[in-house]
């Protein structure tokens, strides 16, 4: 299991370019991490395939990840 640093680290790296739209960390855990961006991304499409590819572990569908997203800019994150 990793520790939250790890994981805000993992995703930093794959997901750094999310910095340049106000990515803030709500909260991170063992095996979660919230985060909330400031500005919508441009390709909403693009952003919910990459998020999908980090955390598989989410059951939500890029479609339906687009839509929570538009809804509250936030997004929540487990590994198992």
């Amino acid at each position: 299991q990793k520790s939250s640093e790890a994981l805000v680290s993992t995703f930093a790296l794959q997901c750094g370019h999310l910095i340049g739209l106000g990515l803030s960390i709500i909260s991170a855990g063992a095996d979660t991490l919230e985060i909330e961006l400031g500005k919508t991304p441009a390709d909403l499409e693009i952003f919910s395939r990459e998020i999908s590819a980090i955390c598989p572990d989410l059951e939500a569908s890029p479609e339906e990840l687009k839509r929570e997203f538009r809804q509250s800019r936030r997004l929540y994150f487990w590994w198992d």
